[in-house]
């Protein structure tokens, strides 16, 4: 692929990265063993985001090094928006839960999918499944029905939704572990009382 080819068809943000491409560049080898102050540690970055392209645009390494060295660095300037995470939008998705009856089982079955954030990404499809909405539906601002609201291509998902998607999903878990939280509070309070009482502990 010739350099302005490829530089014109390099993303240049996460919202033009899907889920699929982001684990093909997650996969890739990366150099680690120099670090910031050693000599060459700049050609080492200059390296990875060289392995970057290569993994986002599937291009074999050696045809990126046939560039001008002007070339290469113009190519990692590019992608240095990958050097941090993706920033969630605000704007909750509407086919994620707006509550979770949590229960043991699914709280570990979360646990195991989603212990690492590679681990969450690997697995979002059995963590979609525990927090997206049955038969999504919002209510339409201009009518009085509401409408189907499309469940995203898992591996079509922009990193922008997969981290908002998972964000949320935080958000509702906390939500959830609080609720029980309080009634359990409200339980042990209950049960301390009929204690106190006399009477044979009922839970609620």
């Amino acid at each position: 692929m010739k350099y302005k080819e490829l530089i014109n068809k390099l993303p240049t943000g996460w919202e033009q990265i899907d889920l699929k491409t982001y684990q093909r560049v997650m996969n890739q080898s990366y150099y680690f063993d120099l670090k910031e102050g050693d000599t060459d540690y700049a050609l080492q970055q200059i390296d990875n985001s060289l392995l970057t392209i290569s993994a986002l645009m599937e291009v074999p390494v050696d045809v990126l090094k046939g560039y001008e060295i002007t070339e290469y660095i113009e190519l990692a300037k590019r992608v240095q928006f990958t050097n941090t995470l993706p920033t969630p939008s605000n704007i909750k998705p509407s086919f994620i839960k707006e509550s979770l009856d949590i229960t043991l089982d699914n709280y570990l079955t979360y646990s195991a999918l989603a212990s690492t954030p590679a681990k969450a990404i690997e697995n979002i499809k059995g963590v979609m499944a525990l927090f997206v909405k049955d038969n999504p539906t919002e209510k339409s601002k201009w009518y009085s029905k509401s409408k189907v609201v499309p469940v995203p291509e898992i591996d079509s998902m922009n990193m922008i939704d997969v981290f908002t998607f998972f964000f949320f999903v935080q958000a509702l878990l906390k939500k959830s572990l609080k609720r029980i939280q309080q009634k359990q509070t409200k339980q042990l309070m209950v049960i301390r009382m009929q204690q106190k009482l006399g009477l044979k502990p009922i839970l609620l």
